[in-house]
């Protein structure tokens, strides 16, 4: 997979009824065009870069939870990385306990 260190992530609306972060396009730096285009190829870099980019931080392990949807065998947040045509790029967290420490850790990859 190319890498694409252009792309830029912004914390967008905060689903705390269903425990979803949901993950924008900063600035209009490209992969939030792709990733509402189901036709597109590369529809899916933006979510895939952002989970790279958590790999090359903490070095964790990813694991394929379901279709599309990853997570990090070492996060104790057991945070789930979900990108789908319907609803773009979310981060699912726990519980409203970990609501914090999870923004706080997603804040260290926007911005």
């Amino acid at each position: 997979m190319d890498r694409h260190p252009e792309y830029r992530y912004s914390i967008g609306r905060i689903n705390e009824e269903e425990y979803w972060i949901y993950i924008e396009d900063k600035d209009g730096s490209g992969w939030g065009k792709l990733a509402r285009d189901p036709w597109e190829d590369d529809n899916k870099s933006g979510a895939l870069e952002f989970i790279l980019r958590v790999k090359d931080k903490t070095g964790w392990d990813i694991e394929e939870v379901s279709e599309w949807q990853y997570r990090f065998k070492q996060d104790e947040l057991e945070i789930i990385y979900q990108w789908d045509d319907l609803f773009g790029f979310v981060i699912l967290y726990k519980n409203q306990a970990t609501l914090n420490k999870t923004l706080e850790f997603i804040k260290s990859f926007t911005g």
